[in-house]
């Protein structure tokens, strides 16, 4: 008996100071800065019928009723559309390169997320805004190129010096991440932005890419994220 009561106490002693290190890692975890506000956000997927969008042009038009729509509604201060919600299962990733960069010895290509945004998804996130300015509505497909990065991706190819202005673009094969052809589009640099915890609040290896965002009507994509930000009494009389 003696020996039992022994084993009890030494079993409840381990599991009480699991529970106070799993109750520490949660705190620190909660304490994590998500680089968004989620307070009186609400978001939202759509994909669109192919037989009814079937090209870019109607994607484009599908996307800009809806975001229309939804910041029509009373009690909406931003709406906007994303390739890829935070802690969502769409994250997409792919190369890019600065014109004119040249590697180190040994360096490999960087692979950030990339995302697919219009005007007004960042905003309704609450992304802050280091240098330059978010997309707006005049970012067309048929305006001059642009793109937005974040803060890990400017450190990475220009550390400490403005990125505003300078140009980027995404290779189409292997030959031209150094050397890209006269057909290549390049896109500038319009807007620099805090990171983003994209697929959890403790990320791994990939966050040190960091990620870029391009806009949606220069780039539509099928699958649609919605963030809509609402004020006033919060996001549940608006989800009606």
């Amino acid at each position: 008996r003696r020996a039992f009561v022994v084993s009890q106490v030494a079993l409840a002693f381990v599991l009480l100071l699991s529970a106070g290190l799993l109750l520490v890692s949660f705190q620190r975890l909660l304490a994590v800065d998500p680089g968004f506000s989620a307070e009186h956000v609400l978001t939202g997927h759509l994909t669109p019928i192919e037989s009814r969008s079937p090209d870019d042009a109607a994607l484009r038009a599908y996307a800009a009723r809806v975001v229309a729509r939804l910041r029509s509604l009373p009690g909406v201060e931003h709406a906007g559309v994303t390739s890829f919600l935070p802690f969502s299962f769409h994250n997409s990733s792919s190369v890019i390169i600065p014109e004119g960069y040249v590697p180190g010895p040994g360096e490999s290509v960087v692979s950030p997320h990339q995302l697919y945004v219009t005007a007004g998804y960042l905003e309704a996130m609450r992304v802050p805004l280091r240098r330059g300015r978010f997309f707006t509505d005049s970012d067309t497909a048929g305006a001059p190129r642009v793109i937005i990065i974040d803060e890990r991706l400017a450190e990475r190819f220009w550390p400490g010096l403005d990125p505003i202005g300078r140009r980027m673009y995404q290779p189409q094969s292997p030959e031209a991440l150094l050397n890209p052809g006269p057909d290549t589009e390049y896109m500038q640099v319009v807007g620099v932005v805090a990171p983003v915890k994209l697929r959890g609040l403790v990320e791994g290896e990939d966050a040190r890419a960091g990620a870029y965002y391009i806009p949606y009507d220069q780039s539509p994509r099928r699958s649609l994220g919605f963030a809509i930000r609402t004020h006033g009494d919060g996001p549940l009389g608006t989800a009606a």
